[in-house]
């Protein structure tokens, strides 16, 4: 499963492609993070997929405590 979201209040590219990194850490777990679009894709497997958007949330905070991410409909 994929699914976009938009991050707003990223600091900078670089803080982005920080938290791009870590993302792609989490396991079963793909996240592409467009600075610019203030973009982010996640694609986990289906069964995984709520658990995976969990820690994605939970490490966007830790790294960047005023992220938003809403989902795009």
């Amino acid at each position: 499963m994929t699914r976009n979201y938009e991050i707003e209040n990223i600091d900078c590219a670089n803080c982005a492609k920080r938290l791009e990194d870590t993302l792609n850490r989490i396991p079963q777990t793909q996240c592409r993070l467009s600075f610019a679009l203030g973009q982010l894709r996640v694609t986990a497997p289906d069964e995984h997929f709520d658990k995976a958007m969990k820690e994605v949330r939970r490490v966007t905070k830790i790294l960047e405590p005023d992220a938003v991410i809403t989902e795009i409909r």
